[in-house]
Parts: structure tokens; C-alpha cells; sequence
């Protein structure tokens, strides 16, 4: 969870240590994987997991600053950076002098990660909402387009998805 430590020294320890090691967590599972220790479903489990207990599993900093904090952490010897990372579930290893294309890479997964998780949470409120007003197929490709434009292309997650299903569903008055 290295990233994590360096996100809460580029956000001046703005974000709570839980969610900035929570990132941490999946960017050490997408540089696994990268690695070739773990297979993607791992990730997404890491990723699901976290998600689930509401913690962030994606950031969008300056990649650049972050590396150079990166190499702050306790575990850097001398010029070499060192990172924990999982060879298989329950089983850490630690990796040495990981090649900066990998490194950048894994950030990337991290960064893209953003989007599709909010659109995950974004058609799971609009089903719950649907199910909840009995709603007709006629809006149904309403919601879903707004939620996706606002889950995805304006990276709004959950919160954007919530307002655009309230937008589109109305509560039914008896």
C-alpha cells in the first residue's frame, strides 16, 4: 500500500489514512498482477471488497509527484524502492527495483479503475430505484443513459448517479 502513504503526503494528509491506503491496496494488486503473481479477478476482488466497505479504490493525481513521494517511503533502500505485493491470496512478497513502465502502467489501472466503478454503483441504485416506483421500459433508457454519462464521461460515481435517477423517477403520490 505504498501509493497510499504517497497520496496522503501529495493531498498534505488531507484524505483519512484508511482511504488513501485503500488505493494503496489496489495499485499494489494491479502492479501484482502486472508482475505476473495474481490474475485479474484477484484485483477485482480487491477492488469489490474495498469498494464495498466504502472506501475509494481509484485516484487521479499527478503520477510524477506521487513517484518522487514513492520514493520517500520507509521502504526505499538507497535508490531502490521496494513494494508489498500479493504472489497469491494470502501470500505477500516483497519486489525490488520494479521497472518505472510498470510502475506507470499499474498507476494507469488505478486512474481508469475510477469510472468503472462508478458505473457499477450507478446501475446498481438505478435497479434498486426502478424496482422501488415499478417504472416502465419506456424510461428505462433514460436512466441508464444519464447514469452512465454521469457515472463514466463525467466521473460523477454514485452521487451523480443518485441525482439522475431522482431526476428521471419521480415518487409515485397515492
Amino acid at each position: 500500500h505504498t501509493l497510499g502513504h504517497a497520496i496522503e503526503h501529495y493531498e498534505h494528509f488531507t484524505w483519512r489514512h484508511g482511504q488513501a491506503i485503500s488505493v494503496g491496496m489496489v495499485y499494489a494488486a494491479e502492479l501484482a498482477r502486472r508482475l505476473g503473481y495474481v490474475e485479474a479477478g484477484l484485483v477485482q476482488r480487491h477492488r469489490d471488497v474495498l469498494a464495498c466497505a466504502g472506501l475509494p479504490v481509484s485516484y487521479d493525481g499527478d503520477w510524477p509527484a506521487l513517484r518522487q513521494a514513492i520514493s520517500l517511503d520507509k521502504k526505499t533502500r538507497g535508490e531502490t524502492t521496494r513494494f508489498v505485493v500479493l504472489e497469491r491470496l494470502g501470500k505477500p512478497r516483497i519486489v525490488a527495483g520494479v521497472d518505472e513502465a510498470v510502475l506507470a502502467a499499474s498507476y494507469a489501472d488505478v486512474v481508469i479503475g475510477k469510472g468503472l466503478v462508478g458505473l457499477f454503483y450507478a446501475m446498481l441504485v438505478a435497479l434498486i430505484l426502478m424496482a422501488l416506483n415499478n417504472g416502465f421500459a419506456g424510461q428505462l433508457w433514460l436512466t441508464l443513459s444519464a447514469l452512465v454519462l454521469g457515472a463514466v464521461f463525467l466521473d460523477g460515481g454514485f452521487e451523480a448517479a443518485r441525482k439522475a435517477v431522482q431526476r428521471q423517477w419521480q415518487p409515485r403520490r397515492a
